[in-house]
């Protein structure tokens, strides 16, 4: 037995404890299930290599330790069989505690499915309520300091509104030296401080910013991109003139992204549009051919921090005031906002926040009418198409660009099985042809279309400065020409509703979804247009979902790690099925843990991102582990000469990506690794 030493302050418990170890350490049998008796334990195997000098132990606060001494039940065994979906075990236990008829008996398994049913649906809509979001737009008084301007050179991609002159002339007057670039069929200097060039020619921004730099030594401080502000009215919009507000819009920012980077230039860059945000009412009138704008500047400004992507939406009736505030936004060197709208002549800022519904109504749709479902053949569609058969569809018609997969086959067999109508029609959605051939037909059918739900979209990882004009294409067509033929299609039918899935990239980007942020962003201001013209409409910003959602394993992985979960397609089924009655025009729907996303300071990297300031965070335990290195760094880099930066750099990086991999300080990774 173990001796208590006079300065030991041990209880009579702990005591007792060490005297069983040293016991059990000395060879002597000790039948700990029954010195545990009164209390649950849980046994944790350890490696069945030799240990190597890691810890292994399960570490708890002093508050876990002291809530695990007195461990208390919040569930029932009856409740973890409801969990578990097992209705045999249900129906057995049941049995055992009743004196069942034998009609009884037969009815208890379709009961019990019913019940499990029941239990799983109110269990998914209490877990989604802490899940949604939506966006919100406050005033905020704007009276920035006066600071001189020191002299440097802006570039303006000039629309031909008049806005970019009128800005550049007062910005002259301070010193400043001001370049207008305008679009044309090719490139050329017009004048001095004029220049025009071909929007779909990549080269020719890169030989802009050259020419530019050997004119003047004055440093490159802010480029303001106001080409989206020539764009049409959305009443005006064809089809034609919304690829080239494209690429006008997204497809000149990644060239001049990708210029600035090859130039080894960084100034800020401002993106501005005009009335593609839905501010005031929702009413509002709103612009959707320059709003994929939006999407694409919050993945640059992941991609590029240094750069900003500031976002300024300007009023859509055009006030004299709009050229001073505007010019005070651009000059204001203490603005942390990068999520902007002018509205006459007051400013206003967007927010993340929580959103709550009302209890909803049933779902319940008609047997006698038609239902399109573009990506049909995806998972996201083929899980809708279950649920709308559930409630009611008995004729639907799934859209895919290929035939559907053996398992898929499978599915659909299994909706036909139950009496629906399940029809497959291989399309491309962006093809205007295709889907006219495909309204023929359904105008043709004795039945109407009631509803559509807009899912086709494709995605793919590529950050800006290695994409192509051909790739952003392809991403963006199925969901903006696509969403707009279909919106050209339906406009004038009575249907009951119009759903645009949209993605949680559109709302706090990604790296590497530029393309896919931005055709995302036009669904959201789809929705708000038809809605401001009275016509049924509702986009869902999904976050990723599990089970072959757009999300690869790779990315999902991911974004578990940056504290994004992905969704169950219950859950995902249960949040559509609430939001389907709501009023709500735009959801955003998504697990975050928003205080390993915000600390792990992947979004917030490089700056503080005011779009997220009222999500409420429980800062983890792993703060001080994380900033202190990084402020060590920074000293140790202040300190050091010129000769010893690239070694103290290379240990740092070395460190920090042995961390991000799980690894330990004695497995460093080796500095020529391909990552």
């Amino acid at each position: 037995a173990s001796v208590r030493h006079p300065q030991e302050e041990l209880s009579d418990v702990a005591f007792l404890l060490n005297s069983l170890g040293h016991l059990w350490l000395a060879g002597i049998e000790v039948d700990w299930s029954r010195f545990y008796i009164q209390e649950e334990r849980d046994r944790v195997p350890l490696p069945t290599y030799p240990f190597q000098r890691q810890r292994y132990w399960i570490e708890t606060t002093e508050k876990e330790t002291r809530k695990s001494s007195k461990p208390q039940k919040s569930s029932t065994k009856i409740v973890e069989l409801l969990n578990k979906a097992d209705t045999s075990t249900l129906a057995q236990k049941l049995e055992q505690s009743a004196n069942f008829t034998a009609q009884q008996q037969k009815l208890l398994p379709e009961i019990l499915e019913i019940l499990v049913k029941q239990h799983r649906q109110e269990l998914n809509v209490a877990t989604i309520e802490d899940w949604l979001y939506q966006f919100q737009w406050k005033p905020i008084k704007h009276n920035p300091t006066k600071t001189k301007i020191q002299p440097s050179k802006w570039i303006f991609f000039a629309d031909r509104t008049g806005v970019a002159e009128k800005i550049a002339h007062q910005l002259q007057l301070l010193g400043c030296e001001c370049i207008l670039v305008y679009r044309g069929d090719h490139y050329q200097k017009l004048k001095i401080d004029t220049y025009q060039l071909n929007p779909t020619d990549s080269v020719e921004f890169e030989q802009l910013i050259v020419e530019i730099q050997s004119k003047s030594e004055l440093p490159l401080q802010k480029v303001i991109h106001l080409w989206s502000l020539d764009t049409p009215a959305t009443e005006d919009l064809t089809l034609s003139s919304l690829e080239s507000a494209q690429l006008w819009g997204c497809g000149t920012v990644l060239h001049i992204v990708q210029a600035l980077i090859k130039t080894n230039n960084l100034p800020q860059l401002w993106l501005v549009t005009r009335a593609t945000q839905s501010v005031c009412s929702k009413t509002e009138k709103v612009s959707v051919a320059a709003s994929p704008l939006w999407g694409m500047g919050r993945v640059l400004s992941l991609e590029y921090p240094q750069m900003r992507g500031v976002l300024v939406d300007l009023d859509p009736r055009t006030p004299e005031s709009e050229t001073e505030t505007l010019l005070k936004l651009i000059t204001d060197k203490e603005l942390e906002e990068d999520h902007l709208a002018v509205r006459e002549a007051q400013t206003y800022v967007a927010r993340l926040v929580k959103q709550s519904l009302q209890p909803s109504p049933s779902v319940s749709l008609e047997s006698d009418a038609i239902y399109l479902i573009t990506g049909g053949l995806g998972a996201l569609g083929l899980h809708t198409a279950k649920w709308m058969v559930e409630k009611g569809a008995q004729n639907l018609i799934l859209i895919g660009r290929t035939q559907p997969s053996q398992e898929k086959q499978a599915l659909i067999n299994d909706l036909q099985q139950k009496g629906a109508s399940v029809v497959v029609v291989q399309a491309d959605v962006s093809n205007a042809e295709d889907f006219s051939k495909v309204f023929q037909q359904i105008d043709s059918s004795m039945l109407p279309l009631k509803g559509v739900v807009h899912a086709a979209g494709v995605a793919g990882f590529k950050p800006m400065l290695q994409m192509e004009l051909i790739q952003l294409e392809e991403v963006m067509a199925p969901k903006v020409k696509g969403g707009w033929i279909l919106h050209q299609l339906t406009k004038d039918k009575e249907l009951d509703f119009f759903v645009s899935f949209s993605s949680f990239s559109a709302v706090c980007g990604g790296v590497g979804d530029a393309h896919y942020g931005a055709s995302n962003q036009f669904l959201d201001a789809l929705t708000h247009y038809r809605q401001a013209k009275g016509l049924p409409s509702f986009s869902i910003n999904w976050g990723p979902w599990s089970g072959g959602g757009m999300a690869s394993k790779q990315n999902l992985n991911l974004m578990i790690k940056i504290g994004i979960e992905p969704l169950t397609p219950e859950q995902g089924i249960t949040a559509l099925e609430q939001l389907w009655t709501s009023d709500h025009p735009q959801t955003i729907v998504a697990n975050v843990n928003w205080g390993l996303f915000k600390q792990l300071q992947l979004y917030e990297i490089g700056r503080q991102r005011l779009l997220l300031e009222e999500i409420e965070v429980e800062l983890l335990e792993i703060q001080s582990s994380t900033i202190e290195p990084k402020i060590k760094i920074l000293e140790e880099i202040e300190a050091a000469s010129e000769n010893e930066l690239q070694d103290i750099l290379l240990a740092y990086v070395q460190l920090e990506m042995s961390k991000l991999l799980g690894l330990n300080s004695s497995q460093l990774l080796e500095v020529d690794l391909s990552l």
